[in-house]
């Protein structure tokens, strides 16, 4: 297995990755786009391809092992942004505020928006793979720390993070309103690299 930077070719797979890292959240979204109905992942692809969006394909490298996609590691650095600057997804999505509030505090360094892995190759230590490739790419890049989100009770996930010395730094309680398949808190956890 090897990690490599994803390209245009890999949209449709980071588009699938991302939604599997994000509960179908992504998927619901892009079926109420226009064309989205009869195939979602068509507009994940222009999403991941759009330099604007947090999906851009540069941002993400990918687990591969015999010309097959196995997981994906999404890492990029957080632009600050003002409330007036995301009216119109808050207009659409109330409950994005909570993750706003969290993800505004990882300006200064890396930040984790999406790691997935798909079934089949789960618990063979490949997110380990994918979350050390992060760490290293990190400090390459001269930042000190390095940030992600998780739910409380994504009981997968958080005992992987907790285990390589992610630390909750920060934690709003996931709207009541919200699609997510979870309820509780969302934490931003930070790992310090020096």
């Amino acid at each position: 297995m090897h990690i490599r930077k994803a390209t245009p070719q890999d949209a449709r797979i980071i588009a699938e990755l991302a939604d599997m890292a994000e509960e179908g959240m992504l998927v619901a979204d892009w079926r109420q786009q226009p064309g989205g109905q009869d195939d979602p992942l068509a507009i994940g692809e222009k999403v991941v391809l759009d330099t604007e969006n947090a999906l851009y394909y540069e941002n993400v490298s990918l687990a591969e092992e015999n010309n097959q996609i196995q997981g994906m590691v999404l890492l990029r650095q957080v632009v600050q942004k003002s409330l007036e600057d995301i009216a119109p997804i808050l207009e659409k999505e109330p409950e994005f505020f909570v993750v706003w509030e969290l993800v505004q505090q990882t300006t200064d360094h890396l930040y984790i928006h999406a790691l997935a892995v798909y079934q089949d190759f789960r618990q063979k230590g490949l997110g380990q793979k994918l979350l050390d490739y992060a760490v290293q790419h990190t400090k390459d890049r001269g930042y000190d720390k390095l940030s992600l989100l998780a739910y409380e009770q994504n009981q997968k996930a958080l005992p992987l993070y907790i285990r390589n010395d992610f630390q909750i730094m920060d934690r709003r309680p996931i709207p009541k309103e919200s699609d997510v398949a979870y309820e509780g808190d969302l934490l931003l956890m930070t790992k310090n690299l020096t």
